[in-house]
């Protein structure tokens, strides 16, 4: 076993990847990597249900608990509206919540807007398999490394 998949299968078992969109292909693609994730996967296609999840206190992060989001995967096409536009209330709640950040046409200029919104990575549509799996996996292990070495 890689260090990739160590990290997939060591870090997230008990977390879930949050994923925000309306994409049914990308929604699809996430969902074909949830065997090798090891780990829930939870979609919600609008804003209004992804501010409730997150906010909800039973789903914030605690110490074991097995439930909590630790990972977002935000599509800038949301239902009811663009995903950019709950960048800051997200990192307001959650500002230890690793954003995975996703747009299709136009991405360049969306990349800047959502980098300074301080997005963990931006991927372009159309999001490969591949490719997301790799980002996935490097931000587990930046989290499972981050963890290891908080003190208190």
């Amino acid at each position: 076993m890689g260090a990739e998949s160590h990290a997939l299968g060591h870090a997230l078992k008990r977390g879930t990847l949050l994923v925000a969109s309306r994409d049914d292909r990308l929604s699809a693609t996430v969902r074909g990597l949830n065997g090798s994730l090891e780990m829930e996967v939870d979609v919600v296609a609008q804003g209004r249900d992804l501010i409730s999840k997150i906010a909800v206190p039973g789903l914030l992060p605690h110490e074991g608990d097995g439930g909590s989001i630790r990972l977002l995967l935000l599509d800038d096409d949301l239902v009811d509206g663009r995903g950019r536009t709950l960048l800051r209330y997200i990192h307001s709640v959650r500002p230890d919540l690793k954003v995975i950040f996703t747009a299709g046409g136009g991405a360049q200029s969306v990349e800047v807007e959502v980098r300074r919104e301080g997005v963990y990575f931006f991927l372009p549509k159309p999001v490969s398999m591949e490719i997301l799996r790799k980002v996935v996996a490097k931000a587990i292990e930046h989290e499972s490394t981050r963890n290891r070495w908080k003190v208190g």
